[in-house]
């Protein structure tokens, strides 16, 4: 099993549990202003990364200034809903919109009560060579099963089902007593019932789809593929 490289969004640190060192350990390292993981020194892909190389997700239509802002919404609210699902959310810090949007995630929390296994953790795959940070990972009580959750404050993309098949990849080769369940996409918007939307990604050929694209942009990098 491989190390598990833990990024905290609130600290914005990151570490490697245990630290290891020596023959037949990987050295991770994650440098959160170029947003890239490296392994024993080698830069390694993102799942985000290996998706927008590979072609599957494509903004340049869009004006980059319309694109900041939304990333960093995007950041805000995840950083305000880590620290409400860990009781330590001063409210006062946040933007009234970003407390519109959390509205929806705590109506998603109180409806499913999922039971949190791991919140906005960064991990690295020894056998794929690419890293990614999921959101949540959760025991969803309702039905006992393992569920992989990205949040999202956007529209829905085709993308997403292969970016968390992406993630699972990650999670099922780091930890595999776990196997996932069901992945879902949760959207957030107070225009929506409730303030969320839960999108399920049932493809069996998704993380077939992630390991093309994987392939894809290693050789247009002109790298070895596993």
């Amino acid at each position: 099993m491989s190390d598990v490289y833990t990024f905290d969004p609130i600290l914005h640190q990151g570490y490697l549990k245990g630290n290891h060192k020596g023959k037949n350990m990987e050295e991770y390292s994650f440098d959160p202003i170029t947003h890239e993981g490296s392994i024993n020194g080698v830069v390694v892909p993102s799942v985000t990364s290996v998706l927008r190389k590979a072609g599957f997700l494509n903004y340049g239509s869009i004006n980059s200034a319309i694109l900041n802002k939304a990333a960093k919404f995007g950041t805000a609210l995840h950083r305000a809903a880590a620290l409400d699902d860990k009781d330590n959310l001063d409210e006062s810090t946040c933007h009234p919109m970003i407390l519109e949007y959390l509205k929806g995630w705590r109506n998603f929390r109180n409806a499913f009560k999922p039971e949190f296994i791991g919140i906005e953790k960064r991990l690295y795959s020894k056998k794929w060579m690419f890293d990614g940070g999921y959101d949540r990972l959760a025991i969803v009580h309702q039905m006992k099963k393992a569920t992989l959750v990205d949040i999202k404050s956007g529209n829905p993309e085709k993308f997403h089902a292969s970016q968390l098949a992406g993630y699972k990849i990650l999670i099922e080769e780091n930890m595999p007593e776990v196997k996932i369940k069901n992945r879902w996409t949760v959207y957030l918007n107070p225009s929506f019932s409730f303030g969320f939307k839960i999108v399920p990604h049932k493809g069996i050929s998704d993380e077939r789809e992630f390991l093309t694209a994987l392939h894809k942009t290693r050789v247009l990098r002109h790298e070895p593929a596993n």
